[in-house]
């Protein structure tokens, strides 16, 4: 055991899972780093987005679904801000996913696979579950970093539901520089 690691008392069995790609693994980041050609917010509002991450989850979730070894499991994609949630469904519809009544394509009808803000996902649990955590900015910009621009991401009861609704695998999906940002750990 290393020091610093999450460990959990449940046995390594429990947390056995059909994502190939990510075999023995039951916590996994995808890094999506800040891009100044991005617009993460929607004009007038207040809420953020990030396609780059959408595109992500959405491909990501494809290749699991198209993998032979891949059966049943059920997917849950939880985001803080509700403007990402679209940008998650559009997202999985241009990878032909869910159709644009948000349910499974004919080719995926078995999938179960719910979309949602951290507070719509309080008591329920998925197989895998992806966190998008669509915040990021560029951290050569020493005035972006404040409290309230974390807002929700440091949130203790938010962040608790966000990181504990999947049974066997927790993929979150961010910019690693800005989560690992030494600014950003004074916010904790």
């Amino acid at each position: 055991q290393e020091e610093g690691g999450l460990y959990s008392p449940r046995p390594a069995s429990d947390f056995s899972h059909n994502y190939s790609r990510l075999k023995d693994r039951y916590l996994y980041w995808i890094d999506v780093p800040w891009s100044k050609s991005e617009t993460y917010r929607n004009q007038g509002s207040f809420s953020r987005k990030n396609n780059l991450e959408a595109d992500k989850i959405a491909s990501h979730i494809k290749q699991a679904l198209d993998d032979e070894s891949y059966s049943n499991e059920t997917i849950g994609i939880i985001t803080f801000y509700k403007d990402q949630v679209q940008t998650i469904k559009d997202a999985l519809r241009k990878q032909g996913i869910i159709n644009i009544h948000d349910e499974p394509t004919s080719k995926y009808m078995n999938l179960e696979i719910v979309v949602g803000t951290v507070d719509a996902f309080q008591g329920k649990e998925f197989h895998v579950v992806y966190l998008s955590m669509t915040y990021t900015f560029d951290i050569s910009n020493p005035n972006i970093c404040t409290k309230e621009s974390y807002s929700r991401l440091v949130m203790n009861n938010l962040l608790n539901v966000a990181v504990s609704r999947q049974q066997k695998l927790l993929i979150c999906v961010g910019d690693q520089k800005v989560f690992s940002y030494f600014k950003a750990k004074k916010y904790e």
